[in-house]
């Protein structure tokens, strides 16, 4: 999945007033918001994927959502 985004001004602003006061890189910031909002989309997706389950199928599926994130960090 490829996601990609685009700062606004105020956005911008921000990434770089928060990259200077924790002293990391904006690339950094950016890097694990989009982390976070990938993660966010699967855990929806597979939520929405089991949609016509049983609520016991379905956390079943999110019982084991460590696993998948497991899997995407390690990028196996």
């Amino acid at each position: 999945m490829t996601t990609s985004l685009v700062l606004t001004e105020p956005n911008a602003q921000f990434v770089t007033s928060e990259a200077r006061r924790k002293e990391i890189t904006k690339t950094r910031i950016i890097n694990q918001a989009l982390d976070m909002y990938r993660k966010y989309k699967l855990r929806k997706d597979l939520i929405e994927g089991f949609s016509s389950q049983t609520d016991k199928d379905v956390a079943e599926a999110m019982s084991d959502f460590d696993d998948y994130l497991r899997i995407i960090d390690s990028g196996e």
